[in-house]
């Protein structure tokens, strides 16, 4: 068997692992399913062209991992080009909660799956038993998911918050 068939049974292995990335992180099946296939046809051109990959798995999650902030920064621009700000006081809130996305996608993926489902709602048991660890252990990642976001948002961001709720932020020059 060639390298090049090796490497695309291989690809086809990934696409589960791949999707359950994306569905811990996404709450739109279709979404999930476009990147899934946008990740795919990345990884079958790299692999027509010629590039050496040396480890396809790490790779594709690498791609899986840009895919998925472009993702999250078209959709943080479409926001920012369609709204029009209003007296809603979430208004600053709910844009700020859309930024925050592609640095979540950039965490070790045991915070992003904690405060993921965080955001989402999920309860805390029902991640541990799916993650197989104890609810303090997925309340400790929580946390420090929250630490890490905090980091990455102030580096980048100016926030002024009112009465418990995001009134303005731009980013820092």
């Amino acid at each position: 068997m060639t390298e090049s068939l090796v490497n695309r049974s291989r690809l086809a292995e990934l696409v589960e692992p791949i999707k359950g990335y994306l569905a811990a992180r996404l709450s739109e099946p279709s979404v999930v399913e476009d990147l899934v296939q946008e990740i795919l046809i990345k990884s079958i051109e790299a692999l027509d062209s010629g590039q050496k990959i040396d480890h396809l798995g790490a790779w594709m999650f690498q791609v899986a991992r840009t895919t998925l902030a472009d993702y999250y920064r078209s959709k943080a621009k479409q926001v920012e080009l369609d709204s029009v700000l209003d007296d809603d006081d979430t208004f600053h809130h709910q844009q700020l909660a859309a930024c925050l996305m592609p640095f979540i996608s950039e965490l070790p993926t045991k915070y992003g799956l904690a405060i993921t489902a965080e955001i989402n709602g999920t309860s805390y048991r029902a991640l541990a038993d799916e993650e197989g660890v104890s609810i303090s252990a997925i309340k400790s990642r929580a946390a420090r998911a929250r630490a890490m976001l905090k980091e990455k948002l102030l580096a980048c961001c100016y926030i002024e918050i009112d009465n418990g709720m995001v009134s303005e932020y731009r980013r820092k020059i």
